[in-house]
């Protein structure tokens, strides 16, 4: 009797199928998508697009250290002192760690902060998790580049 207990449980074990690898192309198309749409939101002054692509527990670190949470990145948007130029992200990166995705590059970004206008390239990381209403942001980092002298 044991032995076919065994068996059978050997068998199930080789009969059932493997666990799917994710399509990473796939999913770096959606990632590219939320990452497209947070840039045109911030540039639009839109939080309530970045509300919903960031996590509840979303954490990010400024250029100067400086930590914000969810609400106050997605206050940061809102503010009437701060305008942005549209802009698009080069030289991206974006590697998957199971559902999780981290995602590198750099960004040039122009535009007025009370009154005065401004003109900084970065270089960042954004971390993305894969859950049921998909991917959404929870920590993201940027980093000041020097300009060139």
């Amino acid at each position: 009797m044991r032995r076919r207990v065994l068996a059978a449980l050997a068998f199930l074990c080789f009969a059932m199928p493997a666990a799917a690898e994710p399509d990473t192309e796939a999913w770096r198309r959606e990632v590219m998508a939320v990452e497209t749409a947070w840039n045109k939101a911030v540039s639009d002054r839109d939080p309530k697009t970045i509300e919903g692509i960031l996590d509840d527990r979303f954490v990010f670190v400024g250029p100067n250290g400086a930590m914000a949470d969810k609400a106050g990145l997605v206050a940061m948007a809102a503010t009437p002192d701060a305008t942005v130029e549209p802009f698009v992200t080069e030289n991206v990166n974006v590697r998957f760690y199971g559902e999780t995705a981290v995602v590198t590059g750099h960004f040039d970004q122009r535009g007025t902060w009370k009154g005065k206008p401004f003109a900084s390239r970065y270089a960042y990381t954004d971390v993305y998790v894969r859950g049921p209403s998909g991917w959404k942001a929870v920590s993201a980092h940027a980093t000041l580049v020097p300009q060139a002298k």
